[in-house]
Formats: C-alpha cells, structure tokens, sequence
C-alpha cells in the first residue's frame, strides 16, 4: 500500500509566509513542499513556463516568497468545494486566521499548532515537515527563513516522523561532534 504523503494545509502555509519578509529566496525543494509537488516535477514546469515564477543566476535556482505566497494563494481562491458550507467555512477561517481546533478536526496528519507542539506533545509516529540540509533536519517553517543562505545542493524537504527526527537529529549532532574533535 503507497504511503500517504501529508500536505501543509494551506492555512497554515499562509500563516507562516506572513511572518516572513516577502523578498526571501526559497530553494526548489522548500517550494516542491510547499505546493505539494517534487522537485523533479517542479523542474518540469519551470522548463515548461508554468508559475509559479523563479529566479536564477545561471547556476541556482531560487523562488521569491512574496510570489510564491501569491500563487498559493490563487490555488486557494480557485479549489472548488463540495457545498456552499464548505466554501464558507474556507472563507471564514481564511479570514479570520488559522484555527487550530478545526485542522485538528480536518486533518489528523498535521494536527499540531508548532514545532514545540509537535516535539512536546507528538507521539513516535506523529509527523512535522523538515527540511533536511546535509543531514540535518531543520524544521520546515523555520528553514524558510534561512533564505538563499540554504545551499542548492544536500537540501531535501519531506516528512519525518517524531522518532525519525530524534534518529536524524542524534546521527547529526555525533557527526558534528566528531567533526569538531577531528579539528582539534
């Protein structure tokens, strides 16, 4: 059986994007999360002139947040609902901000408010997005701010359960240990 691969509901993806200046630069892997596609198929649509708009220096490949925020946001203007309720619901929290009691409600995979939720209160299979730089899980939402600073290559986005974070986490921060008793 394929294995269900959660997506940030878009609330939430707003709500962050709001926190942030819209001139940071985002990797192709933070934008593949983001708009629930891969980065191979993202390729495929930058080739193929398809939003959402990118920049390169010749060599890399960045997205401005401001406009990738914008094209979320038309994604969520144009989704069709299966009743008037529906749509008005979508509405409403859209414009009242993020309710955290109804995503909970809505969508068991992402049911947590923070990543200090998610490590506090998460059990070993309960899962967070990450974006992973050499080895090292970073939390998605915050690795958004990083910007251009995140290298273009050894960048993966995805999710990882609660004990998979813990695993990769200690893995990383032996190898940094080591690394640093190497150079001493």
């Amino acid at each position: 059986m394929p294995k269900i691969v959660p997506m940030i509901p878009s609330e939430v993806l707003l709500r962050e994007f709001d926190k942030l200046s819209p001139s940071l630069l985002l990797v192709p892997e933070q934008v593949a999360m983001v708009t629930g596609t891969t980065p191979e198929r993202l390729r495929e649509e930058r080739r193929a002139g398809k939003p959402p708009p990118f920049v390169s220096d010749g060599k890399r490949v960045h997205y401005v947040l401001g406009v990738v925020r914008d094209h979320v946001w038309s994604r969520i203007k144009s989704e069709t609902f299966n009743s008037t309720r529906d749509a008005q619901r979508a509405s409403a929290n859209r414009e009242a901000g993020l309710d955290v009691e109804l995503l909970r409600d809505r969508s068991p995979i992402f049911r947590f408010s923070s990543f200090g939720d998610f490590l506090t209160q998460g059990g070993l299979d309960d899962q967070w997005p990450f974006t992973i730089v050499a080895g090292k899980p970073i939390d998605f939402f915050a690795s958004l701010a990083v910007g251009s600073e995140l290298p273009t290559d050894g960048v993966a986005c995805g999710w990882l359960s609660l004990d998979e974070y813990l695993m990769h986490r200690r893995q990383a921060a032996h190898a940094e240990a080591s690394a640093l008793q190497r150079k001493n």
